[in-house]
């Protein structure tokens, strides 16, 4: 279980991505490519998978965040609730 913005794994990223609509288009190394459309606007979010290691807070408030369209509030509310993505 993740808190705030400290403990997401690759894992809980992509989860969280793939539950709002996002799909993994590319796989470059350990970069993952995944692309949704959020509020009419296509956004394209890189998020790198390093085994079991922690994103750190930084890159996930100001990359991945920022990138996916999706409010910083929404995502700390949906990790509460334990929001499960698809495989």
């Amino acid at each position: 279980m993740t808190r705030r913005l400290y403990n997401w794994t690759f894992e809980n990223v992509a989860s969280f991505l793939k539950c709002h609509g996002y799909s993994k288009i590319h796989v470059q190394g350990s970069h993952y490519y995944f692309k949704g459309v959020v509020n009419n606007k296509v956004c394209l979010v890189e998020v790198t998978r390093h085994t079991n290691k922690t994103i750190k807070p930084r890159t996930l408030k100001h990359s991945i965040m920022r990138k996916s369209g999706i409010s910083a509030q929404h995502w700390m509310d949906c990790k509460k609730k334990h929001c499960k993505g698809v495989d």
